[in-house]
């Protein structure tokens, strides 16, 4: 592609001659180079987009999976220092959402009369 004759510009050309240069200019690589540039930083961007997304998610598993932990490790240490079988028990969540445990007994006289699941939950 012909490139513009900057010199022939600056020395007085005529303006005829000045427009068909400037004309030229376009072919410059900086010029045209700065849309492919451009295009390819808008890529990069919705790239970027992404990933954050992603990451935002994996980090907010990793809190809910914390929590759970948590809460279940609250619950294991309050119910091991139940000293009455009439005295409230913490219940436990589900290890995978963190909901409530459906039925879960109310004390540990009550955790004798459910199925052994919650049996070994409370160990």
């Amino acid at each position: 592609m012909a490139q513009p004759n900057i010199p022939q510009m600056t020395q007085g050309a005529t303006a005829t001659a000045f427009i068909e240069e400037l004309a030229l200019c376009e072919n410059l690589p900086a010029i045209d180079g700065g849309a492919a540039i451009l295009a390819r930083l808008d890529q990069l961007s919705t790239s970027f987009a992404g990933l954050k997304n992603e990451i935002r998610g994996e980090i907010a598993a990793l809190r809910l999976e914390a929590s759970i932990r948590d809460s279940n490790y609250y619950a294991r240490l309050q119910n091991g220092h139940v000293t009455s079988p009439d005295q409230a028990l913490t219940p436990l969540v589900n290890q995978t959402t963190g909901a409530a445990i459906p039925n879960f007994p109310a004390t540990s006289t009550a955790s004798g009369e459910v199925s052994g699941i919650y049996v070994l939950l409370l160990s």
